[in-house]
């Protein structure tokens, strides 16, 4: 080791306590009795670790914060490799790798792989072990105070890391100088720490993580998507609904273990997601039970699944169950692979970017339709994320990430249709790479691409729903006319992004129409006042101001009572031959004796009750007309002369309004040719004087006043006394 040898982070003995070191050469460093031989080494800023060919771990360096892991309040400094006696939970597995950063030490086990078997030993598997990650320091980086090695058992996924999963297996660590990364072994990215401009790949408003969380647009691990999910089948045997293939068992020991449907053609069994996704893989559990009849083949009932198809759409199937549909569905669907051979878990690859909603497994033929269990595995949206993390590093408020290559020619065809089509300038950098020459002689620079976004087939959102759409469709469908305008680039090729941006930007813009804002004039304070006080005139309601030059039916009636006498006495003295010509000519009741000299069909019996009472009554002098007497059984007489056309008293007072027991109208015409109209209004002042504000007021202001002049008596006698 070289470089500075302050507090002994190069391990070359306690002679740099005592004296000022510095190791301009690579100095050989002891490490053990023994001189073990190393397989890993890390340097940190204050602090050293390395790792043996036997998986022992040594420590050299400051130990302030807790970075050496040696145990609760030992912060010593050690001068030369020293082993780590000790590590809770070890358990006595080998240390694989260590990373050292500003004030923290992080390592990870060894990762093995295990073959396991399920429950009742229906399957072996195999699956990974080991991998476990455990860390020292201090607490404003690790989130808390770790003085020895403690194991992270939390890890976290979601956008804002709001989603808690199992532990992974690790297989790289990097400690940072304020954070630090984890890679698991299926190529997944976890961070932690301070996100200090979003050095964590979270969104920059959470400055610490606390837990180790997944940068999902990078690489997510797959996740069973299906599970719990609302599921349907065809028909149901036995109450085994569609929900016993997505409860998360994979035993399928038994029909009460699995679901299950009649007998009929082309059954099956369709899984709704709830939302669109990628889907990477499908698997579906076969039922393990074994006829209790030994007459029956062992594969009597696991051979009933065989051969069934599987299908990914975005819109859900037909659910009729018959060899017609199946067809259709075949049809329709975004992808889909048939199984013929009996197997206990049928494994599906799906092809790369498979996108749906909805998962359907169908017989071909006549049979009953069991599964076990249906385990879907995916990501939620349209991405599955840019690749696997092979290598990661942390530095300083900065992490920089490694992804494998892809080989799959189907991905690589994807990547260069999604890159091209958004960009025309990627294809002339794709073409230099021998992975991308293929695809760059079969679509150019994304002229097809376009042609089959305009038939609602984008290579990138798939053009399913208008919420989803890409940047690129969102751009070519709000400026479809004007792209289609622009003339294409040199040699008729397909313009760059850029190249559309600046022509949208310099094209000539239609002209706006104008729009003629009034000046508005700024009001005097006059006219401020004025406006106030006509609004509180409005809320407090003190002048109610009526419309002049009316009379009420009071003031009508008593305006001229001489006017009414005579007009009655004139209606007296008709012409006795004009009456009987009138009278014959009416075909109704009513009184035509009023309604011929314009008045109205008012009653002249109802005038004179509630006028000029039996005054008028005792004037009249007609021959013919004869008002009726009430006679001693209560009718009324009627005069022969009259006939027919008199009405009752009772009943003109009710039709006609004018009698004593009910009151004139606003727009009645009376005999005396007056309409009757609203009263007059009364004056300003009087209104103010009458209403219940301006006496309140005014009881106020006395008040006021008689307590001024007991404070002016009590003055004048206090005045007097001085003197």
């Amino acid at each position: 080791m070289w470089g500075s040898t302050s507090n002994g982070k190069c391990g070359l003995g306690p002679i740099v306590n005592r004296e000022e070191c510095f190791a301009s050469v690579p100095t050989r460093v002891m490490v053990g009795a023994e001189d073990r031989r190393i397989k890993k080494l890390s340097c940190g800023a204050m602090h050293s670790a390395i790792i043996t060919e036997a998986g022992q771990l040594y420590l050299f360096g400051c130990g302030d914060g807790g970075r050496l892991g040696l145990g609760e309040g030992r912060y010593d400094t050690l001068f030369t490799p020293t082993p780590v006696s000790s590590i809770p939970g070890l358990n006595g597995e080998k240390i694989a790798t260590v990373s050292c950063g500003n004030s923290t030490t992080i390592l990870a086990t060894e990762i093995i792989r295990e073959v396991g078997a399920s429950e009742e030993d229906v399957q072996k598997q195999r699956h990974l072990a080991g991998g476990r990650v455990f860390v020292a320091g201090s607490r404003n980086v690790l989130g808390k105070q770790c003085d020895s090695f403690t194991q992270l058992t939390e890890f976290r996924s979601g956008s804002n890391g709001s989603e808690s999963i199992a532990a992974v297996p690790i297989k790289q660590v990097s400690a940072g100088y304020m954070h630090s990364v984890l890679v698991s072994a299926e190529g997944e990215l976890f961070c932690f720490g301070h996100n200090k401009g979003g050095c964590c790949g979270l969104p920059t408003p959470q400055l610490f993580v606390e837990h180790p969380t997944s940068v999902r647009f990078l690489y997510s691990s797959p996740t069973n998507i299906g599970l719990g999910r609302k599921a349907y089948q065809s028909t149901t045997f036995n109450q085994r609904n569609a929900s016993f293939a997505v409860n998360g068992r994979i035993e399928g020991n038994g029909v009460n273990k699995s679901s299950c449907t009649q007998q009929e053609s082309q059954p099956w069994l369709e899984v709704d997601l709830g939302r669109t996704a990628v889907i990477e893989s499908v698997i579906v559990w076969n039922r393990t039970d074994i006829p209790q009849d030994k007459n029956l083949p062992r594969d009597h009932y696991t051979s009933r699944l065989f051969p069934f198809w599987v299908m990914i759409g975005k819109d859900p199937f037909q659910q009729i169950a018959n060899a017609v549909s199946l067809k259709e569905n075949l049809r329709s669907a975004v992808c889909k692979a048939r199984f013929a051979d009996d197997k206990r878990a049928s494994t599906w690859r799906c092809p790369a970017q498979s996108q749906g909603r909805y998962v359907r497994i169908q017989l071909e033929g006549y049979n009953s339709l069991s599964i076990a269990e249906i385990e879907i595995y995916g990501y939620w949206g349209l991405t599955k994320g840019v690749g696997r993390v092979s290598y990661a590093t942390a530095g300083r408020d900065v992490t920089v990430a490694v992804v494998r290559p892809n080989n799959d020619p189907k991905d690589l065809e994807s990547f260069y249709k999604r890159a091209t089509y958004s960009d025309a300038m990627n294809a002339d950098i794709l073409r230099q790479l021998e992975s991308f020459t293929a695809e760059y002689d079969k679509f150019g620079r994304g002229e097809v691409l376009q042609e089959a976004a305009r038939k609602k087939a984008c290579c990138i959102c798939g053009r399913g729903n208008l919420q989803d759409l890409c940047e690129a469709c969102i751009l070519y469908n709000s400026y479809s006319q004007p792209i289609a305008a622009m003339p294409p680039a040199v040699g008729g090729r397909r313009r760059r992004l850029r190249s559309i941006s600046d022509f949208l930007l310099l094209s000539n813009k239609p002209d706006l129409d104008p729009i003629v804002v009034p000046q508005v004039k700024r009001p005097s304070k006059w006219e401020v006042r004025k406006k106030n006080f006509l609004e509180m005139l409005k809320v407090t309601n003190l002048f109610r101001v009526k419309r002049t030059g009316y009379v009420s039916p009071k003031e009508a009636l008593s305006a001229d009572p001489a006017a009414i006498m005579e007009t009655l006495k004139y209606v007296d003295h008709i012409d006795e031959k004009k009456m009987e010509t009138l009278m014959n000519d009416r075909t109704g009741g009513g009184s035509v004796a009023g309604s011929s000299l314009g008045l109205g069909d008012a009653s002249l019996a109802g005038v004179l009750n509630s006028t000029s009472g039996p005054a008028a009554v005792t004037e009249r002098k007609g021959k013919n007309m004869k008002m009726a007497e009430e006679t001693d059984d209560g009718q009324s007489v009627i005069p022969e002369s009259i006939g027919d056309s008199v009405v009752p008293l009772e009943r003109q007072q009710k039709r006609h309004g004018y009698g004593p027991n009910e009151p004139l109208k606003e727009g009645d015409l009376l005999p005396t040719g007056h309409v009757v109209k609203p009263a007059f209004p009364k004056s300003i002042v009087q209104q103010i004087e009458e209403s219940d504000e301006f006496k309140e007021m005014r009881k106020e202001q006395r008040k006021m006043l008689r307590k001024a002049n007991r404070r002016d008596k009590k003055g004048a006698k206090v005045a007097v006394t001085a003197t």
